[in-house]
């Protein structure tokens, strides 16, 4: 190791490396349009870590709002803290705001860049409506997570929600598990001015020691150097020819099989109209070593829809191997091949 690097084998600031809250600071700002200082991002072990901080940077009688369906990790973990948590419909404009004013709820989680799973983006209607209800009320805020906001393929690049939050009312999360790879295990959080005092008072003893200093170090030059931009562009190309060919391959069976989210993100979400329940296609593509993942995964009541919808993930699966894939699991849920 460089003489000059010695210290990095020390403990570090508290909220991480700062000459890596300051590039994430940069890249933030030129890429999602999120003004922040660098004072304002916590560096963390991954996402779960941040909202776990979150939780506890909130009281037990806090009252949750989360996408139905949406990310189910945050419904884990809100039932343990014993939180109050209720269910807020998606439709195709994004999360339903008139369902937050229904309950007395003083914080909502949302993907409002790409929702998980359905990929639909808040409009900036209710992304107005949604800013105007949490100005409303010192103890309201929005929890902003940027789920594969890069990885959008068609039209113009959407700012994030905190781009246009003048009342320091949204927490802004990112992670680059998703960019990079999923071991990485680094993700940030941006912490509203208002928000970031009663951080430093109450959760000064977390540490993103559980990051690597060494790594964090690493991460920071490849952002400095433009390195992360031209990895992106490179993904983003290849993700886009791997979604083009999922769905030209799913093309000829659109009569019992539709899509969802066909425009952004690392996965599809296919309805099924085959006359097999979802619990009947997950096993089936199972025993073919295919792995989906139902939908009421996802749900917070955990219903069947019906038709089914079943998520299917194509980033991970090489270009070369994606019609055997998608023509294994098509035959394995009934339908007869096209030659």
């Amino acid at each position: 190791m460089n003489k000059d690097n010695h210290s990095l084998l020390l403990l570090g600031d508290s909220q991480g490396e700062i000459e890596l809250r300051e590039e994430i600071a940069h890249y933030l700002y030129h890429a999602r349009g999120v003004q922040c200082s660098p004072n304002q991002i916590i560096v963390g072990a991954g996402i779960e870590n941040l909202l776990h901080q979150l939780l506890l940077l909130f009281n037990k009688e806090t009252i949750y709002g989360v996408e139905d369906p949406g990310y189910h990790l945050i419904l884990k973990m809100l039932k343990s803290f014993q939180n109050e948590v209720y269910p807020l419909g998606v439709d195709e404009e994004g999360l339903k705001v008139e369902d937050v004013h229904r309950k007395n709820i003083n914080v909502v989680y949302l993907a409002p860049s790409h929702h998980f799973p359905y990929g639909t983006v808040l409009s900036i209607n209710r992304r107005t409506k949604l800013l105007k209800w949490a100005a409303e009320d010192k103890n309201r805020y929005i929890i902003e997570d940027d789920y594969d906001s890069e990885f959008r393929y068609s039209g113009k690049s959407i700012p994030a929600l905190q781009s246009m939050d003048l009342g320091g009312k949204v927490i802004y999360l990112g992670t680059f598990s998703k960019s990079l790879m999923p071991s990485i295990r680094i993700s940030y959080m941006v912490l509203p001015r208002p928000l970031l005092q009663h951080y430093k008072e109450k959760l000064s003893f977390y540490n993103s020691s559980s990051v690597s200093r060494i790594d964090q170090h690493i991460l920071a030059q490849f952002l400095k150097k433009g390195d992360f931009e031209r990895h992106l562009n490179r993904m983003r190309k290849i993700y886009r020819r791997k979604l083009e060919r999922v769905l030209e391959l799913l093309k000829p069976y659109q009569d019992k099989l539709s899509i969802i989210g066909g425009h952004s993100g690392l996965h599809i979400v296919l309805m099924v109209n085959n006359g097999m329940d979802e619990k009947e296609l997950v096993r089936r593509a199972g025993d073919e070593a295919i792995k989906v993942y139902p939908l009421s995964t996802y749900s917070f009541e955990k219903e069947q829809e019906n038709p089914p919808n079943i998520v299917f993930g194509f980033a991970g699966i090489p270009e070369g191997d994606l019609e055997d894939a998608v023509q294994l699991l098509l035959k394995c849920w009934g339908f007869n091949i096209s030659s």
